[in-house]
């Protein structure tokens, strides 16, 4: 009797303090007619850290942001460090949080119910 007691009060624990969590995710496709190198500061906050310097061919992609968090708003979910750096012939494209929030608004999103959400950024004004 009390081991019943003791699983119906722990599931309801774990019910009651559960909240529901959206996965965000942002894929870089190399849309330039050659080979860049994407480098990414505050990558995650639930995998490992990205390698720099990672070389794309054209039409490779690469997951630039793989976020969890409570909120829905990727705004309020990844860190004001964030910093996406692409190079290519000598030139870059630097995108801290600001300018990578605006880039989100100008690329494509599915949403798979309440998580995950991704992005797929496909620009030619990237092409460094």
């Amino acid at each position: 009797m009390i081991k019943r007691l003791l699983w119906f009060y722990s599931l309801l624990a774990v019910g009651c303090s559960a909240q529901p969590k959206t996965v965000h995710i942002v894929d870089f496709e190399n849309v330039c007619n050659y080979p860049v190198e994407i480098s990414v500061r505050e990558y995650s906050n639930g995998k490992g850290p990205f390698a720099p310097g990672q070389s794309l061919a054209a039409g490779e992609s690469v997951e630039v942001l793989s976020y969890i968090s409570f909120s829905e708003r990727l705004e309020e979910s990844i860190p004001d460090a964030y910093r996406l750096d692409i190079e290519a012939q000598g030139k870059s494209v630097v995108l801290d949080k600001e300018s990578f929030l605006a880039q989100l608004t100008r690329s494509s999103v599915e949403r798979k119910g309440h998580t995950p959400v991704i992005w797929k950024i496909r620009d030619t004004t990237l092409c460094p």
